[in-house]
């Protein structure tokens, strides 16, 4: 069962990323009439974070029971796949045709794009670059639910990783192999693991409604903390960061969950549509916005239609545009492909035989 105040933030997440980017449009782009605005800056810094730990907490509900004892692998990555990649080709098809031809856009550098093979820093979608940090996550933890070696596999990877960040500095490697050794010790890997941590909490230590508000009034002071010290989410922020925001939003979806929970949270039937639609939304809305912002800043600057209108008005018509095209992406294209391949993931792949 999903936690509807978990997909509600996770909407407001992928908003906010939104919002950053429009923002930073408006005075940035050439079709635009306007230099310098910055009206409603909004942290996308956090929305992005919060993604990183609740991608942790999300694994750790749905697979954490399989760390150790082991865990069906290929059923493991093919939901992963089902998750991220169809919606992300089909999006991924509209830069691709605007650079089709140029120089850099080789075989090798389509099936490179496409794959979000973690051995590259150039993106079509610029987003796309947590994309393949997501994809390196999840391939490290399929070798966590492998029998019997999987919580040591686990362990030395958040050992290493804290090792190479806050001990020796780690190895540089040329080329290829450093871009893919930079994706398996990331310093994003510290809220990854605060997030599996915290659905790890959920699952095996269950708090009450007293000990979930705690939760969420501490994370949200740390959050509120640290953007004090990063300029109000402008900024990623020193490596200490990190982890510091790990744990805060760890905290802040372990206290909305465990509320929601004991009964702290209650959600009528519209507040729940409400939760769902932001949830479904978030991803298309994530992938699409720069695309459809793209061609509205287009629009709306070529048109005359700015200028106008003024910058407050151009930039609500910028973000009217891209929840919309999130919208109609999570609604006709994103909902219905999840729900076949879900059908054919029930018929083509087996549950895990359970032991005699």
């Amino acid at each position: 069962m999903k936690l509807r105040s978990i997909e509600l933030l996770r909407g407001v997440a992928a908003l906010s990323v939104a919002i950053a980017h429009a923002d930073s449009l408006i005075g940035g782009n050439a079709d635009l009439p306007f230099t310098r605005w910055h009206q409603f800056a909004m942290p996308g810094t956090a929305g992005v974070e919060f993604f990183f730990v609740l991608s942790g907490f999300v694994m750790a509900l749905a697979h954490g029971a399989e760390i150790g004892p082991g865990g069906h692998v290929g059923r493991f990555l093919w939901k992963r796949f089902c998750r991220i990649y169809p919606l992300y080709w089909i999006v991924l098809a509209w830069p691709l045709h605007q650079f089709w031809g140029a120089p850099s856009v080789t075989p090798a550098a389509i099936a490179q794009w496409a794959s979000l093979a973690p051995v590259r820093t150039d993106n079509l979608i610029i987003v796309a670059w947590t994309l393949r940090q997501e994809v390196m996550f999840y391939l490290v933890l399929s070798l966590c639910l492998l029998p019997r070696i999987g919580p040591a596999v686990l362990a030395l990877w958040i050992a290493a990783t804290a090792t190479f960040w806050f001990v020796v500095p780690a190895p540089k490697l040329p080329g290829t192999a450093g871009i893919l050794w930079s994706h398996v010790f990331s310093i994003f890997n510290f809220e990854f693991f605060a997030g599996l941590a915290a659905g790890w909490l959920l699952r095996r230590a269950p708090a009450g409604r007293r000990s979930g508000a705690a939760l969420l009034a501490a994370g949200l002071a740390l959050v509120a903390w640290r953007m004090s010290q990063d300029g109000w989410g402008v900024e990623y922020g020193p490596v200490i960061a990190r982890p510091i925001y790990g744990a805060a939003y760890a905290a802040v979806i372990l206290g909305c969950a465990t509320l929601e929970r004991t009964g702290g949270f209650h959600f009528g039937p519209r507040a729940a549509r409400a939760a769902w639609l932001a949830g479904a939304i978030s991803y298309p809305l994530y992938l699409v916005h720069l695309p459809v912002l793209d061609v509205a800043a287009r629009i709306l600057g070529q048109g005359g239609i700015a200028a106008n209108i003024g910058p407050d008005a151009t930039f609500a018509a910028l973000l009217a545009s891209a929840v919309v095209g999130g919208l109609v992406l999570a609604l006709a294209v994103d909902q219905p492909l999840q729900h076949v391949l879900r059908r054919v993931s029930a018929g083509s792949i087996s549950p895990r035989p359970a032991p005699v």
